[in-house]
């Protein structure tokens, strides 16, 4: 069911694949009352029909942290809290109309949950998601931790989109963050970097933010390698991944890099 806050499900125009699409995000409680922790793997966009779904992502929150991410489970006879989003096109709603559609989640066992007749506005998430970035600027000065890990958390919530995270991490370069900030940023990057970008979509942007938001590297000089697809190493567009162990590199180069056209490369 869903969340019972007044941006709980919301719609905003975005882009998605150099379409102009509608972003339509959701945040609902989800009861598992069987026997096995459940992972939602998929979902479906039902109604309305005829249009086309340009993307869509489906999270769970970690009940400790907070933070969401897709490889997150709903432990078995608990509730979770679980987010979705999806861009589709064309845009079949105005500014100021209310969504209303229908839509499922399919778990790992492929039991699918239909939910009907949802309501979704596109008036009060831009209240929320203004109030996110205001309150993740203050934290990353305070260097407050609990402060920072909450503006985040109201971050995904105002929207779980790129929109307002990236808005977020253009704010960073004119921030003055704290020394303390940046420390604890370590530990959040590590365990949440992959949600992280995921959700901001734009790896310059990040890079950009992340030489602000970490502490600066004062060893020596170090040599660093990545796995990598051939096209991307051609093209140079290279991820933001890299270790100083080329055992590591090599594991991934000879992954999933490998059945993409033209091969993999070790790159350093």
């Amino acid at each position: 069911m869903p969340e019972g806050r007044i941006n709980a499900l919301w719609w905003g125009m975005g882009t998605a694949a150099g379409k102009p699409a509608m972003q339509i995000v959701g945040d609902f409680q989800a009861t598992n009352t069987s026997h096995y922790a459940i992972r939602i793997c998929g979902m479906n966009f039902i109604r309305p029909r005829n249009v086309e779904v340009l993307l869509q992502m489906v999270t769970l929150e970690d009940a400790k942290t907070g933070m969401h991410s897709s490889k997150n489970f709903i432990p078995k006879r608990a509730i979770g809290e679980l987010r979705m989003m999806f861009f589709i096109a064309p845009p079949i709603c105005h500014d100021g109309e209310p969504l209303v559609a229908d839509i499922s989640f399919i778990d790992q066992f492929n039991n699918e949950r239909v939910l009907k007749d949802l309501r979704f506005t596109n008036e009060a998430w831009r209240r929320g998601a203004s109030d996110a970035v205001g309150l993740f600027e203050r934290a990353l000065r305070s260097g407050d931790r609990q402060a920072l890990v909450s503006s985040m958390v109201a971050i995904d919530e105002a929207s779980a989109a790129w929109g307002t995270w990236q808005a977020a991490l253009r704010r960073v370069p004119h921030t003055v963050v704290h020394a303390e900030t940046r420390k604890f940023f370590v530990e959040l990057w590590i365990h949440y970097g992959e949600h992280i970008r995921q959700e901001v979509n734009d790896d310059l942007l990040l890079g950009i933010a992340l030489k602000v938001l970490l502490p600066p590297y004062e060893g020596p000089a170090m040599r660093l390698y990545r796995g990598e697809g051939a096209y991307n190493r051609k093209y140079r567009k290279y991820g933001m991944s890299w270790s100083s162990d080329v055992a590591v590199a090599e594991k991934f180069a000879t992954g999933i890099w490998r059945t993409f056209e033209g091969g993999s490369a070790v790159t350093l």
